[in-house]
């Protein structure tokens, strides 16, 4: 991770070394929407997130916007796709992200960083593991707001419509993808590394 998304720390090891995350490179696999596309991403491992999907999916139906949804191995069976949603069992996150206005996911770590990689602000609704940490750091650094996993339609159809809306929360993922940009994409790791040799 970046230095600036870690909880500070008052004393930290001297060999403690930030060399930010690595993403594949991989083409763009959407055309260009004619409007706001949000990715909904739960990961790729179920934990019984169908009832939260269903509950975004919900939320989302009636904004002007179109709708991305990973399963995460979630059944498709159990779910009620609005018109405005493509449904897929996975996509390559950094092949779609360059196209995407707002992601709502469970926060894992690997979303985060693809989505502030891209400059994408978030509506974090963690389900458990690191989630809930690292949607209060999205949240301290401004660049997306944490809400439950628990949250009614309403309450995330006004989150996600006031993160669409504020220009601070794309304004601060930005910054986060510069910051992150510096890392170079694995070459920090790679001279670290070369050091201890």
């Amino acid at each position: 991770m970046p230095e600036p998304f870690d909880y500070p720390l008052a004393n930290p090891p001297a060999n403690l070394r930030y060399v930010g995350p690595i993403f594949e490179d991989t083409p763009n696999e959407l055309p260009e929407p004619g409007r706001p596309l949000v990715l909904v991403s739960f990961g790729t491992t179920n934990m019984r997130q169908g009832q939260v999907l269903q509950r975004v999916l919900d939320a989302l139906e009636f904004l002007d916007l179109d709708v991305l949804c990973t399963l995460g191995r979630v059944s498709i069976r159990g779910l009620r796709p609005p018109e405005n949603a493509m449904i897929r069992e996975w996509v390559p996150h950094m092949a779609v992200l360059p196209r995407v206005s707002a992601v709502i996911t469970h926060a894992g770590l690997s979303t985060v960083m693809c989505a502030l990689a891209n400059g994408v602000p978030l509506v974090c609704m963690p389900m458990g593991r690191d989630q809930p940490l690292n949607a209060d750091r999205v949240a301290a650094l401004g660049a997306g707001l944490h809400i439950s996993s628990q949250s009614s339609i309403d309450v995330i159809t006004t989150t996600v419509e006031d993160v669409l809306e504020g220009s601070s929360f794309r304004h601060k993922a930005q910054q986060m993808a510069d910051v992150i940009a510096r890392y170079g994409n694995g070459s920090r790791a790679v001279s670290e590394l070369e050091a201890l040799l």
